[in-house]
């Protein structure tokens, strides 16, 4: 059960949220059983607020101390995401670049326009009016003008932005 449903304020930091549930995770990975455990759901909710959990002796001293910030009842005193992986415990290990953002709606709808904007000048320099998409439209989605479209579309891929 994620600690941000359980929280008693309606305040949400999702990044903070998610160190917890990786504490949450990396706990079972390294012990066997998740840190917080109830019979019912209300028992394992007060446990949870409670934030009292024990760690094995045997757990090296490193991976406690990471187990214990990233579990930490209060939300700005768990660590980063890159403070985790300058841990001492993850010392040495290498990490995969990471993976850029991925686009957002509004950034995919103008690049959308922009190529709209680029296959209409294509199109336009071949002499179709706007007026000609119009009655085509008409006649469904096959017809020579939605061919030529694609054709626009294509060659816009080929020529690249710099040659429109």
């Amino acid at each position: 059960m994620p600690l941000r449903h359980l929280q008693r304020d309606e305040s949400y930091n999702g990044p903070k949220v998610d160190i917890w549930a990786l504490g949450v995770l990396l706990h079972f990975m390294l012990i066997g059983v998740t840190p917080f455990r109830g019979e019912t759901v209300p028992e394992l909710k007060t446990v949870i607020l409670q934030g009292s959990f024990t760690l094995p002796l045997y757990l090296e001293h490193s991976s406690r101390m990471l187990i214990e910030s990233m579990l930490s009842m209060d939300p700005y005193k768990r660590p980063k995401i890159e403070d985790i992986r300058k841990s001492i415990w993850l010392r040495g290990c290498r990490f995969p670049p990471t993976y850029q953002s991925l686009p957002t709606k509004e950034s995919m709808e103008e690049e959308k326009n922009e190529i709209s904007k680029k296959v209409w000048a294509i199109m336009n320099s071949y002499g179709i009016t706007q007026q000609m998409l119009d009655e085509s439209s008409e006649r469904g989605p096959r017809n020579s003008m939605i061919a030529i479209g694609i054709f626009a579309h294509i060659a816009n891929d080929e020529r690249g932005p710099e040659d429109v």
